[in-house]
């Protein structure tokens, strides 16, 4: 059997706090603070609990319904948070392997430069001593003419 006012009208639901903060989109200390200051009627169940009077505007939802649709919310709210990152994160992630990538390309320019400037230097190198050894003997050749007396460089023996 249904309550009713003394004018007979049905009177509004009676709901516990959890219940009626799912159904009003309050936390429940914003409820117990109503209770407090007298804006929301409640009146303490047998187990000590607050059963809180919903005002009849707001529709009440099925038992647990609430908690279900808010955890779906939640969870739906979560999902694209992630969905989101995750592109983010793919993003970068793109963006860090394009970048590997152009290092590596970097990379391989560096080496194959480096390769050819050390065969450069090892032919100039190779020719520089081949200059040096020519020079040594010219200058053997020159020092021992010069050693030579003066009578044999004048004949040129």
């Amino acid at each position: 059997m249904s309550e009713s006012t003394p004018d007979g009208r049905a009177a509004d639901p009676l709901v516990t706090l959890a219940e009626a903060a799912a159904a009003m989109g309050r936390p429940k200390e914003a409820l117990r603070a109503m209770i407090r200051r007298g804006k929301l009627e409640a009146i303490r169940g047998n187990d000590g609990r607050f059963l809180v009077r919903l005002p009849s505007d707001i529709p009440l939802q099925p038992r647990g319904q609430a908690h279900r649709g808010r955890a779906a919310e939640r969870a739906a709210d979560d999902l694209a948070t992630a969905a989101g990152r995750a592109a983010e994160l793919e993003d970068a992630a793109e963006e860090w392997r394009a970048a590997a990538e152009e290092a590596r390309l970097a990379a391989a320019v560096a080496a194959a430069e480096r390769d050819a400037a050390k065969a450069a230097a090892a032919a100039e190198i190779g020719a520089l001593r081949e200059t040096v050894a020519d020079l040594r003997g010219r200058l053997d050749r020159a020092e021992a003419r010069l050693a030579a007396p003066w009578w044999r460089r004048l004949l040129g023996t």
